[in-house]
């Protein structure tokens, strides 16, 4: 996806959204979580990212943790501190 935040952020921001319905459709609440931190955070980053993506990036975060699952998330861990 870090590619196309510099070549065109709205082909990243609808291949992030077909990846969390994707996720949803399959019953790993981790990964979903995942997949929302991961979508939410590139909007920030490259689109016009909201209080609701930041809300989304912290729950999701939450729910890893809570999961014990924080080890997936190190380079993610960076957007939230920017956050």
């Amino acid at each position: 996806m870090y590619p196309l935040g510099f070549i065109g952020p709205e082909q990243g921001v609808a291949a992030l959204e077909e990846a969390v319905k994707i996720s949803m459709s399959v019953d790993d609440p981790p990964r979903l979580a995942l997949t929302r931190m991961l979508a939410a955070g590139f909007r920030l980053v490259f689109d016009s990212g909201s209080q609701i993506d930041a809300e989304l990036c912290t729950s999701a975060y939450e729910t890893l943790v809570r999961c014990n699952l924080q080890s997936w998330i190190p380079i993610n861990e960076l957007y939230m501190r920017i956050i």
